[in-house]
């Protein structure tokens, strides 16, 4: 794991030189993105630097948050379009100049030697999270744009996960008794949980059991074979999946990448395959229950591996 310190963290200086400016004007720093490096520079040199070292990719702004006087960044990593394992060496947070455009105005470097290594998207897909806190210079305040399309930090997980845990556990407290009669507990109009005449163990024991169950997870194959339709109408598969026997749960779906896509090549044209799959549902079909996948424009060329996740 990679050793980041402060000693090797700097505001650039471009970095300083628009803190001063913006000091004297609304204030207000607009950071524009983040990136990471995979190349090195003497410590000396890194409050110098107006570029990254071998920049490889840009990251996701997360999360922003004022404590104090100071602004904690988040951001996340992915590793999609990456074909080669590389070196994470330098992280840097980029920030709009009203005269120069975007230049680089922080930059951190860690430990030599300690580099996190991003793989090969087709070895391991991979997700990885960076906070800095940046504090407030001369009352210039800070300003990122989140983008939380397909992302969610472990902060905010971890505060949704406790939230839940807590209005759960309020729920069976508040009730005053350890026996409860003709009570439910209810998560959706569709999920009904009975929990009358239960005692306290059970009932927490019954809601824990209840939630996993809640959360399921299937793995699903759609052979190239098994397609049936037209560039009119769309094309469309069924698939029986054990464990799925009814049409009134929710479900999404994921692309799962299977062992034997194992070159970048083979990755490519497996990602845009699975990028043909635009909808995934049960249906009844006379008493039997499929999983149909949909795809209304292009059908897919290969094999397919989808996880399915139960809500």
């Amino acid at each position: 794991m990679a050793t980041w310190r402060t000693d090797c963290t700097f505001i650039t200086n471009e970095g300083l030189a628009l803190i001063a400016k913006l000091a004297l004007g609304d204030k207000q720093l607009e950071l524009t993105r983040s990136a990471f490096g995979s190349g090195r520079v003497p410590e000396a040199m890194l409050a110098r630097q107006t570029a990254l070292t071998d920049e490889v990719k840009n990251l996701v702004f997360t999360d922003k948050r004022v404590v104090d006087n100071s602004t904690v960044i988040q951001t996340q990593l992915t590793n999609e379009g990456v074909t080669a394992q590389t070196n994470i060496n330098q992280l840097g947070y980029f920030a709009n100049d009203p005269d120069k455009g975007e230049i680089l105005y922080l930059i951190t470097q860690c430990d030599q030697d300690t580099a996190d290594k991003l793989p090969a998207y087709a070895d391991t897909p991979t997700v990885l999270s960076y906070s800095i806190q940046l504090f407030h210079e001369n009352g210039v305040q800070i300003n990122a744009t989140v983008d939380l399309a397909g992302y969610v930090n472990n902060m905010r997980f971890n505060e949704y996960k406790a939230e839940v845990t807590e209005t759960l556990n309020n729920y069976v407290l508040k009730t005053g008794t350890l026996n409860l009669n003709t009570v439910e507990f209810s998560m959706a109009s569709s999920k009904v949980l009975p929990v009358s005449a239960e005692t306290l163990p059970n009932i927490i024991g019954k809601i824990t059991k209840y939630l996993h169950d809640w959360e399921r997870s299937y793995l699903m194959t759609l052979p190239a074979s098994g397609w049936a339709g037209s560039a009119g109408s769309g094309w469309t598969q069924r698939i029986r999946v054990s464990g799925i026997d009814n049409t009134t749960d929710e479900y999404k779906f994921y692309r799962t990448i299977p062992d034997d896509v194992n070159t970048p090549a083979l990755a490519k044209t497996y990602k845009k395959s699975a990028g043909f799959v635009d909808e995934m549902y049960p249906v009844n079909v006379s008493g039997t229950v499929y999983v149909e996948a949909k795809c209304w424009n292009k059908v897919p060329t290969v094999n397919l591996v989808f996880t399915l996740e139960g809500r």
